[in-house]
């Protein structure tokens, strides 16, 4: 799905585009926030908000730049509180017994 619209609404948004370009290219030198603004349930609000806005302007630089951002926040983000990766292995590994066991 994209965005279908006039001349001048893409004109907008590509002027978007280039102004927050050139706020991220010139932030590029700056430390990274110490302190996070929001909880992670509010990151990965704006990253799936992100990626719904690079999935829509997919062929426009506000897309490309949608993509960076949303990529660059996930990598911040990490797992959401709670994650325990052992935890979900050995669940995965007591159901594949499980399967394994009751087909057998």
């Amino acid at each position: 799905m994209t965005i279908t619209d006039s001349l001048l609404m893409r004109e907008e948004r590509m002027e978007l585009a280039h102004i927050l370009a050139m706020q991220v290219d010139g932030a590029r030198r700056e430390p990274p926030l110490e302190a996070p603004l929001l909880n992670w349930f509010e990151g990965d609000a704006v990253v799936r908000l992100l990626e719904t806005l690079a999935r829509l302007l997919a062929d426009e630089p506000l897309g490309e730049l949608s993509t960076e951002l949303a990529d660059k926040l996930k990598a911040r983000l990490d797992q959401p509180p709670g994650h325990d990766r052992e935890n979900i292995l050995k669940a995965v590994a007591a159901i594949a017994e499980t399967y394994r066991n009751s087909s057998g």
